[in-house]
């Protein structure tokens, strides 16, 4: 495809349409693009003509149901995709039957230019097919002629001894069901009962001859069997002609091809209704299931047993080995769940690493307790993946129905409850579900009680990680992470224990800790001679919203004699987003006193320039989502190139997070970035192993090993 494409691109994020523009020029297109975000905007651009239109889903003035409805009353035929990263499948599956005519996921930008250019060849095909049937019409052509450009095949049929026989079809018949014209028509012609896919149960055939014998006008889609056995779906729209009686005589009528759009069709009712990742059911369609079994076990006064399935220490996975890995382990695990189940057992993904199976053979307590050592043994079964070998544990907490519910939410509430259970008993295990364990609520208040307490006791400590710089792997600076020790050899990450300090209300409280302790590891580093760049510390929505931040902030450094430049602060996307007033002012005022401002996990979320230039923001981490896939995705080098175009021309520094492979350093290192984080140079560490790392002033994975620190073997203590 040569000529240049008229693009129009209705998005709010210059950024992002920027990065839609480059993708198609980098799948070999030539683009004209326009972008636009309103309503008035849209009208006036689609005066110019484009040849296609790309919408985000979701925009503050605007959004691609409207935008569709716009162009569709138009009657235009102009290709219109949906481009998002925040559309659910049931939207996107809604937007295709309105009249959309694909979307492309933002996260999987490698379909846009392969959508972009068959959805033109489609449009140019209905172009050359409308100015045919329009020269036809105006020239007075033949019948001939209509018949050999038609796509499909228009025929006529008589009845002929109870039977409905071909007596004329068009030469579409060739290419949509193998047969040429003497073989369907004539008086040796095959019957339509032969053509005709179907059997007894799918009730097809019969359906479409009773509709033959009964209709006068009809639209029916159904299957045809081809020449060559191949089945293809038809749209089949005719008119049954009676004799004076009454009696049907004549048939004559249109089949069109329609396999392609039943095929896309099943592809979107199968995605939105399973998981990408392991083919298992989603939670949507668990649900939906789940409550039908209910309801056939309550009309049988019979019992369903739910088993929650959740795997023990799955972060360690991600975190040891990566989220290729960690993929692998979730995809074999639905499928060792999937070989343990029986016919007619329900086997879903419920999201993350959470699985779910519904037995409703109603079985006995006995039997189920017989069953689910089995079903644990499986799952714990070593796997191996890129060479390495490791094992993964699950626990499972079982409800029953009647006695520990009748709903599905109450059924899988009480499943979750006891499956907490199993791991509070230290994982690897199952339980079922009793009344005494008071739902999750209590575990929870439990753990919010504990963190009240760790407060007091002082059982937080900081964990660095080192930041390099890519020319020579110098260590330039280092992340500060908070973690939790619960118990000698047991360290529980944030991201675990952080959610239930929301919840609990002492998340501001352990920022401010995480804080203090930065500065005073920084006084001492500094006393020590040790050059340690940076210390950063990442920082909730709760403490950015208080006003009085700031101020405590300067006083701890006063305190600690902590210089502003030793010293660094990270926010996250969203925290961005939420009270977006108070937080700018308190990164003004922290601004203000030089400390360093970086915005965490960049492009994973909802920021755009916008946010780059109201806030005081001198540098973005790029997003662990588009690290994990270079060298692998193409998109993602795209991606992340115009990223780091996007970085330097507003003078921002770029970090990238979460390398693991030598690929994406060396990738990164030329594309331009500066700095980064990752596995590959070194994983979270104690303060004496990052100690010595910055005397030593650079990170090799064989200096890490060398170093004698019970801290370092992360691998061994993290509990989640």
């Amino acid at each position: 495809m040569d000529k240049l494409i008229k693009v129009l691109i209705v998005e709010d994020s210059v950024a992002d349409a920027e990065i839609d523009v480059l993708t198609l020029e980098s799948s070999g297109l030539a683009v004209q693009s326009r972008r636009v975000d309103t309503e008035v905007e849209y009208l006036m651009a689609l005066r110019d003509g484009p040849d296609i239109v790309l919408s985000d889903h979701s925009m503050p003035a605007f959004d691609s149901r409207r935008a569709l409805k716009i162009l569709r009353d138009q009657h235009s035929d102009i290709p219109f995709i949906v481009v998002s990263g925040r559309i659910g499948e049931a939207a996107a599956v809604d937007l295709m039957r309105a009249g959309a005519s694909d979307y492309v996921h933002k996260d999987n930008l490698a379909r846009l230019g392969p959508a972009v250019r068959r959805e033109l060849e489609a449009a140019e095909e209905r172009r050359r097919s409308r100015e045919t049937e329009q020269r036809l019409h105006r020239s007075g052509g033949s019948l001939d002629t209509l018949m050999h450009n038609l796509p499909g095949m228009i025929y006529r049929m008589v009845q002929d001894c109870g039977a409905w026989r071909f007596e004329f079809v068009s030469e579409g018949c060739r290419e949509l069901t193998g047969y040429d014209r003497e073989a369907l028509s004539g008086v040796d012609g095959l019957e339509l009962a032969r053509l005709l896919y179907g059997n007894e149960e799918a009730g097809e055939l019969d359906e479409v001859l009773h509709t033959l014998d009964s209709e006068g006008h009809f639209t029916l889609e159904h299957r045809l069997r081809c020449a060559n056995g191949d089945v293809k779906w038809v749209w089949h729209r005719g008119a049954v002609i009676r004799d004076r009686t009454g009696r049907a005589r004549h048939v004559e009528g249109f089949l069109a091809d329609v396999t392609a759009q039943k095929v896309n069709q099943a592809k979107l009712d199968y995605l939105a209704r399973h998981d990408a990742l392991t083919g298992l059911a989603n939670r949507a369609e668990f649900e939906e299931q789940l409550a039908r079994s209910l309801e056939r076990v309550k009309r049988r006064s019979q019992s369903l047993t739910l088993l929650f399935i959740d795997l023990d220490d799955f972060k360690k996975v991600n975190d040891s080995w990566g989220h290729q890995c960690g993929d692998a382990v979730l995809r074999a695990v639905a499928g060792r769940l999937t070989a343990c189940s029986r016919k007619g057992d329900i086997v879903a993904r419920l999201g993350g690493d959470e699985f779910a199976l519904v037995m409703d053979d109603d079985e006995a307590a006995e039997d189920v307790a017989q069953a689910v050592p089995r079903i644990l043994e499986e799952v714990a079964r070593p796997m191996s993946h890129q060479n390495r070998e490791f094992g993964v544990a699950a626990s499972i907490g079982i409800a029953v129905c009647p006695g520990d519910g009748e709903d599905a939410a109450t059924l899988l509430k009480n499943a979750d409850a006891a499956m907490y259970a199993a791991k509070e008993n230290g994982g690897g295990t199952f339980r079922f579900y009793a009344d005494k364990m008071n739902e999750r609520a209590k575990s929870m208040q439990v753990m919010r009680k504990a963190l009240h307490k760790a407060l007091r006791h002082r059982e937080f400590e900081l964990y660095f990680q080192p930041e390099v710089r890519l020319s020579d792997r110098r260590i330039v600076g280092v992340e500060a992470l908070a973690r939790w020790r619960r118990a000698p050899g047991k360290v529980m990450t944030a991201e675990h224990f952080i959610p239930f300090a929301r919840d609990a209300g002492v998340v501001a409280a352990i920022d401010r800790w995480a804080i203090r302790a930065a500065c005073e590891r920084a006084q001492q580093w500094s006393a020590a001679g040790l050059s340690f760049g940076r210390i950063t510390c990442n920082l909730s929505v709760q403490t950015l919203s208080d006003r009085k931040f700031a101020g405590r902030l300067h006083d701890d450094m006063q305190e600690f004699a902590v210089a502003p430049e030793w010293l660094g602060i990270e926010i996250g996307e969203a925290s961005l987003l939420q009270d977006m007033i108070a937080t700018r002012i308190t990164l003004d005022k922290i601004a203000d006193q030089g400390v360093h401002i970086a915005l965490d996990d960049f492009g994973g979320g909802n920021s755009s320039l916008s946010h780059l230039t109201r806030f005081p923001i001198e540098r973005l981490k790029l997003s662990r989502g588009f690290i994990r896939n270079i060298p692998r995705k193409d998109e993602e080098l795209q991606v992340c190139r115009a990223i780091l175009a996007m970085a330097e021309s507003l003078r921002l520094e770029v970090s990238a997070v979460g390398v693991e492979l030598q690929e994406q350093e060396v990738f990164l290192h030329h594309a331009g970035c500066g700095k980064a984080q990752g596995f590959l140079f070194a994983p979270p560490v104690s303060e004496a192993v990052c100690a010595q790392l910055l005397r030593d002033g650079y990170c090799e994975a064989e200096v890490i090993q060398a170093v004698p620190e019970e801290g370092l073997d992360l691998g061994e203590q993290l509990v989640v």
